[in-house]
């Protein structure tokens, strides 16, 4: 895998550390399935010089791999996280002797992405517990009532999850307001209105409340 900062691999994700906002640099990591005896089975480099290069080609001949999987597919998101850019300036740079070598596997980041260690999956469990509690509170008969209530049903969501957060709004513990609909029986609309103050999607400020919300959540299954 290779990336640049601001530009990274679809894996890349999963594979930083939890420490780590984004790639520096050009970040290359090296995996190898059946290493030689005594050497790492991975190799990370950061850098923007030649040397980068140099170390990468010392390592390839000493370990002197059949295949090299890459990143690459026109199908699947998650394996297709190679740029174009950066897969020219690898082959420009190890030259045609590994390129030949390159072969796209593009379940090999899908797996990586879609398995958990096991120590995840009871958070895991609690946070998908949460959420879903949280949402059917906010959209069960208790909280909605055809043809009385209206789309402000979307603050009630909103606040369940600032309090699952103890979370307190600067503004006292209320979001404003904009004109609302009744909701009539049986409508599976979305629930979307616009403020005409300041001509800000409420849906997009919601998002992101809802993002944060979930990321807060997250968080504090952790810490527990």
């Amino acid at each position: 895998m290779s990336q640049r900062e601001h530009a990274e691999d679809t894996i890349f994700w999963s594979l930083k550390s939890s420490t780590q906002f984004a790639a520096r640099r050009r970040t290359i990591q090296l995996f190898f399935a059946s290493p030689k005896p005594s050497t790492p089975s991975s190799y990370t480099w950061i850098d923007n010089t030649p040397l980068v290069w140099e170390e990468l080609l010392s390592v390839l001949e000493i370990q002197n791999p059949k295949t090299i999987a890459i990143n690459v597919d026109s199908d699947i998101a998650f394996s297709g996280g190679l740029h174009a850019g950066e897969i020219q300036e690898i082959i420009a740079r190890l030259g045609l002797k590994w390129a030949k070598r390159f072969v796209p596997k593009p379940i090999v980041g899908v797996e990586f992405v879609a398995t958990m260690v096991k120590d995840q999956l009871q958070w895991y469990k609690k946070l998908q517990e949460t959420a879903w509690a949280i949402i059917s509170e906010a959209f069960s008969e208790r909280a909605i009532v055809p043809g009385k209530t209206s789309t402000e049903v979307r603050f009630k969501l909103v606040e369940l999850f600032i309090n699952v957060n103890g979370v307190r709004m600067s503004n006292g513990g209320s979001a404003k307001r904009s004109k609302s609909r009744i909701i009539p029986r049986g409508s599976t609309q979305m629930l979307r209105s616009y403020d005409p103050e300041d001509g800000t999607s409420l849906e997009k400020r919601q998002l992101i409340l809802f993002n944060t919300a979930i990321f807060s959540t997250l968080i504090l299954a952790l810490l527990h």
